[in-house]
């Protein structure tokens, strides 16, 4: 079958056995925002099932099929070591938002190397196996001062972190998450104000472009109680939705994060998009930026806190999407 030389036509794979869910939402609003653009583009809606089936608009299909029509395709499963991808380079059928080599990275490796290249992360223990867990948490549940965070040492965004107060809830879920065989990962809980940017390399004529920030804020403001005392309920920017507003910096933040944002990508040696979840702490000295989170491949769904941004800095979701195939088409052409 003949490519349309006029449209190019975009496979927009989801579902999947990572994360099926969240992976239905994102595909579903880039081919919303997609089909504003009916004159540049032909989309193909591909439904992976959580045992590798592939389905076009309910009907059995298959990766061949899919590839032997499309230029292009949108990859929302996070099956970073599909077969798919191989068939896809034979065939020249271009990963739009293809980053492999950053997926593979832990929660640890990432902290890791943030750290060696002198940014400023939030404090963190690593539990890699359960021998003496019960000591070594008592020695360290001193150290850190509470709620305390837990969080599995893979990027499963089904799994949320755990914000506690309490030694045997930190204690069950550090369990649960060596015993599905990844690491665990203690860490501070850093108060402040919370905020996402989003950095775009090679974007609007910046080598980065990072668009107007945003800070989440949770507006419940829960009281709880904990040893008797009521206090104020703390939370995660991942699980704190039920706020987002822009956030204006003054100049010396802006260019505070300009750097940050080059260090990560250089560090990293990334050459896409990324969300980086921070903490402004105000002290004595100023104010310190803490990094609390890089989200490497961040969802696309309309409720996401990189799609919010990339709304108010005037881009839609399908217009980003034609901006990344416009760059692999100029990136063919130089070589």
């Amino acid at each position: 079958m003949s490519k349309d030389k006029k449209k190019k036509t975009i496979a927009i794979l989801r579902g999947g056995k990572h994360d099926y869910h969240r992976s239905m939402k994102s595909g579903a609003n880039v081919m919303l925002s997609l089909s504003k653009y009916p004159e540049e583009t032909n989309v193909i809606d591909v439904v992976i099932d959580e045992k590798g089936n592939w389905f076009e608009k309910g009907i059995p299909s298959d990766v061949h099929r899919v590839f032997s029509k499309a230029d292009y395709y949108v990859d929302f499963t996070h099956d970073v070591k599909g077969d798919h991808h191989n068939l896809g380079s034979k065939l020249d059928v271009k990963q739009v938002f293809k980053n492999d080599f950053v997926n593979i990275l832990s929660r640890v490796n990432i902290k890791r190397i943030l750290n060696q290249i002198g940014l400023n992360t939030s404090r963190y223990v690593v539990f890699r196996d359960d021998k003496n867990l019960e000591n070594s948490l008592k020695e360290i549940w001193g150290k850190f001062q509470t709620p305390i965070i837990v969080k599995d040492g893979k990027h499963i965004a089904n799994k949320k972190s755990l914000l506690t107060y309490s030694f045997l809830d930190t204690y069950k879920r550090i369990k649960e998450i060596l015993k599905s065989g990844s690491e665990a990962i203690l860490e501070e809980h850093v108060d402040g104000k919370y905020i996402s940017l989003s950095v775009i390399p090679n974007y609007r004529g910046e080598d980065l472009y990072i668009p107007t920030p945003i800070e989440t804020i949770n507006a419940e403001n829960k009281i709880r109680s904990v040893q008797g005392k009521e206090i104020k309920d703390k939370y995660l920017p991942e699980h704190s939705h039920n706020k987002i507003s822009l956030f204006h910096l003054d100049d010396d933040t802006k260019k505070r994060l300009k750097y940050l944002a080059k260090e990560i990508h250089k560090g990293l040696a990334l050459d896409y998009h990324v969300l980086i979840d921070i903490c402004l702490v105000k002290n004595k000295k100023g104010t310190e930026i803490k990094i609390l989170e890089l989200h490497t491949n961040p969802h696309l769904s309309e409720e996401s806190r990189f799609s919010f941004i990339l709304e108010n800095s005037g881009v839609d979701m399908g217009r980003f999407v034609l901006d990344n195939i416009e760059k692999l088409e100029e990136e063919n052409l130089s070589y």
